[in-house]
């Protein structure tokens, strides 16, 4: 009941009634108080002033009787000459009267007493007591107060002169009193006042006897509120006393000054007791009608905690109870709707999150507790239901990686506020997968870490895509120096084979030294075809793509193939019914069915069984995003399968790489599979492998398939001899050693030749030889302006004219495309001169839309 706004809303006015008017009793309290204080603090700066008048007039007239008595013809006389009958005329003059003075001194000027009369006193307790003693004086006036024993004194003392008009001193003359007052001090004042007079030595006295100085007071301080040492509160005030050193200070109790404040503030109380009594009735009653029209709604609050949205709440009078009523209605109907929008987030969240295998955990710290979410069993592979504890939830976990993992959920991890890491975890099928987690430690209350919370990502697909492309750019990078390095040796070949050539030309039939030229022709053939391996590997050789049907190629190949790995290996074809046809290179397809059947021959020594076979695919989104550099769409997929002895992850990891090969030295180039590698890429399709130790290797090949019909193949024609002319060639060619041996080769084939070692000399040769030159055989790349350039250029001065180009590799334009733009006539380097003179005949004899054989 106590909880319940019937009874906290009295209550809570009661005491705020209760603590305004306690805090105005207490301020009307203080400030009566401060009244009557202020009041006494007049009344006691009066009564000081009051007696300080009568005490400067009594000091001043003492002063006046003083220098009167001083200036006496028997006192001058005695201080002049301290005979007997002058001390007897000056002792008649001072013989002390009763009255406030009771001793009386003469001093000569240099210190001496000459003279002293004494007539004891009586103290406040009755005992007779003389005045002391005190040094010779130093000077004139009234003296501070002094004391001695219970006696208080002062005294009041004047120069002696000659009488001269020089006025010569002659001594002093000190007379010794005490302060007193005829009145009633009591009966003025009234009972309880204290009143004292004092100098600034301390020495107090109360006109009776020497006494305390008033409470905390200081001298010339003036009127004040001051604590006794007993306690007791004091008010009072100070007036300085004129023509003296001394101060007189009148007191009253506090207690007596605001004791007439005591009736009044009882009075004040009663009233104010009443007040809230009423108030609290007042506010009662309202409690009780506020608090049942508030039970309505928090009842309706109740039923909406639980769900239940079906009863408002009644509408009630048209006050602040009602609009609130009114809007929580309104409150509920979006409460509903926002728990309906709530629960639609909570099941996309959880659907994004188990697509995209993404767990939340916490682990409570000192428990073994775990929350996790409900795709945590996703993220990590394995069957429904998150891990209860932290024991379950290590459980799943690579062995290896327990340990850390056990240190993130204990938040062990330094001082750095969030910790990543990648672990290993084991799914319902024994494979591992990747997480890449994120924790933070959770704090409670007083800073403490109190849990760890984390997320997990299941990065596996990720690892093995940045696997991929590691290796891809690796293979890149290889490729473009394997593709520079095969650029310039063919040049350096060009000029072997070509003097080579012209040399064996110039030899007779039974030379000795035919066979070395031969020799060095035959090791130039085969250093071209490294070369060509490495442009291949590079993709920066030249290609002739032609829509071919795959299993056409195949068929035709298998006969070859069967020939090539030998009886002990049975090849089985299994090609599919409707293989979609593809754009590529016949030839080079040709060589990397050729060069898988090798590598597989190689793998089954003992024999075994090479399976190819041919699908249509059409490769989604879900495998491009498990594979680097590969596009959506529809591919033709070549499987080359053997049983041999299969690869290690080492070994398959560089494969593809040119010069690798685990045959012995001596037996093999390691360019086979390179080259498949770069003719496959360069044909805008990808190559995978497969292996297991013990279980042989499967290469699959996907090249882009086309809806383009076949091209029909001609037999190939035997090639014509080379011939020679008398046309005009302009040879472009930037290495000397090359556009030498063209040259040479030109000539003594009658031809006109000129040369020019970059493109722009040989536009210089062009403006002035102008329509004589018949063909241009240009280098593609060349320092300045390159082939295809030169080749915008006449196309634009000179149309008609006809270009052979002629390249270890393409040009930057042929690079980037991989094939021959229709009607372009290549020559590739190192060629020999009898497949120059043949290709200078073909470029003589060109024509638009084609080529045909020269005469």
């Amino acid at each position: 009941m106590p909880q319940s706004l019937r009874w906290r809303i009295p209550l809570f006015v009661s005491g705020l009634i209760v603590v305004v008017l306690g805090t105005f009793l207490v301020a009307t309290r203080r400030q009566v108080e401060s009244t009557l204080v202020q009041a006494a603090h007049e009344r006691a700066a009066a009564a000081a002033e009051q007696f300080a008048d009568p005490f400067g007039r009594g000091m001043q007239a003492n002063l006046v009787e003083n220098a009167r008595l001083a200036d006496s013809p028997a006192i001058r006389a005695f201080v002049a000459h301290q005979t007997d009958a002058a001390r007897a005329s000056a002792g008649q003059v001072l013989a002390p009267r009763a009255g406030p003075f009771r001793k009386v001194e003469l001093w000569t000027a240099d210190g001496a007493r000459i003279l002293e009369f004494s007539t004891p006193g009586k103290t406040v307790s009755g005992q007779t007591v003389f005045y002391p003693s005190e040094p010779a004086p130093q000077r004139t006036g009234v003296s501070e107060l002094r004391a001695a024993g219970e006696l208080s004194y002062f005294d009041v003392t004047s120069e002696i002169h000659d009488g001269s008009q020089a006025r010569r001193r002659l001594g002093y003359l000190r007379r010794y009193g005490r302060v007193s007052l005829s009145s009633n001090l009591k009966d003025i004042m009234g009972e309880g006042a204290i009143f004292r007079v004092g100098s600034a030595n301390g020495t107090w006295t109360d006109m009776l006897g020497v006494a305390s100085a008033p409470p905390g007071l200081e001298p010339g301080t003036g009127r004040g509120e001051y604590r006794a040492p007993d306690g007791g509160r004091w008010v009072g005030a100070s007036v300085p006393i004129a023509n003296t050193s001394l101060v007189i200070w009148v007191g009253f109790p506090r207690a007596q000054i605001v004791a007439p404040a005591r009736p009044f503030m009882r009075r004040m109380i009663l009233i104010a007791l009443a007040f809230v009594a009423v108030a609290v009735g007042l506010v009662a009653l309202f409690g009780v009608r506020l608090s049942r029209r508030v039970t309505v709604v928090t009842a309706a609050a109740g039923r909406v905690a639980s769900g239940d949205y079906s009863q408002p709440v009644p509408p009630g009078r048209h006050d602040e109870l009602g609009e609130l009523s009114e809007t929580f209605n309104v409150m509920a109907e979006r409460i509903k709707g926002a728990h309906q929008a709530l629960r639609e987030s909570h099941d996309r969240t959880q659907f994004a999150l188990a697509g995209a295998r993404i767990g939340i955990w916490q682990s409570h710290r000192g428990t073994g507790r775990m929350t996790c979410s409900e795709t945590i069993a996703a993220a990590r592979g394995l069957p429904p239901g998150a891990p209860a504890s932290v024991d379950e939830f290590l459980a799943g976990v690579h062995p290896e990686d327990r340990e850390r993992v056990r240190e993130i959920l204990d938040g062990r991890w330094g001082d750095a506020d969030v910790c990543e890491m990648q672990y290993r975890t084991l799914d319902s099928g024994g494979s591992t997968r990747w997480i890449e987690a994120k924790a933070r430690r959770e704090l409670d209350d007083r800073g403490q870490p109190a849990s760890v919370l984390g997320v997990g990502v299941d990065v596996t697909e990720k690892r093995a895509l940045e696997s991929q492309l590691r290796q891809a750019q690796k293979m890149e990078a290889v490729g473009q120096l394997a593709g520079g390095v095969a650029h310039d040796f063919n040049n350096l070949l060009t000029a072997v084979v070509g003097h080579g050539n012209l040399a064996l030309q110039s030899l007779p039939e039974h030379h000795a030294a035919r066979e070395d030229v031969l020799e060095i022709l035959n090791a130039g053939d085969r250093a071209a075809a490294l070369t060509r391996q490495l442009l291949a590997f590079s993709r920066r050789q030249v290609m002739q793509p032609e829509v071919v049907a795959v299993n056409a190629v195949l068929t035709g190949v298998e006969k070859l193939l069967r020939r090539l790995i030998g009886e002990q290996i049975h090849i089985v074809l299994g090609l599919a019914a409707s293989a979609d046809a593809v754009k590529v290179d016949p030839g080079q397809l040709e060589q990397v069915l050729m060069n898988l059947a090798v590598n597989a021959r190689d793998a089954m020594p003992d024999g075994g069984t090479l399976t190819i076979a041919t699908a249509n695919v059409d490769l989604d989104d879900a495998y491009v995003r498990q594979h680097v550099n590969v596009g959506q769409g529809p591919y033709v997929m070549i499987t080359v399968a053997d049983t041999g002895a299969g690869m290690d992850a080492e070994t398959q990891a560089h494969l593809f790489e040119p010069f690798f090969t685990t045959k012995p030295v001596g037996e093999g180039t390691g360019l086979g599979l390179a080259t498949v590698y770069g003719i496959v890429r360069q044909s805008g399709g990808h190559i995978y492998v497969y292996s297991e130790l013990g279980r042989g290797t499967t290469f699959k090949v996907y090249l882009p398939a086309t809806n383009q019909e076949p091209t029909l193949r001609d037999r190939p024609r035997a090639s014509p001899q080379a011939q020679g002319g008398s046309e005009t060639i302009l040879v472009v060619e930037d290495n000397a050693q090359v556009r030498t041996i063209a040259s040479r080769v030109l000539n003594q084939l009658g031809y006109r030749v000129l040369s020019a070692s970059s493109g722009e000399e040989a536009l210089t040769i062009l403006q002035v030889e102008r329509a004589a030159v018949d063909l241009v055989i240009s280098d593609v790349i060349m320092p300045g302006m390159t082939g295809p350039e030169l080749c915008q250029q006449l196309a634009g001065r000179y149309p008609g004219i006809r270009v052979l180009f002629t390249s270890g590799y393409s040009n930057e334009a042929i690079v980037r495309y991989g094939v021959l733009e229709t009607g372009t006539m290549f020559l590739e380097k190192p060629y020999p001169p009898n497949m120059l003179a043949r290709k200078v005949r073909e470029a003589l004899g060109h024509r638009e839309g084609g080529s045909q054989e020269g005469p």
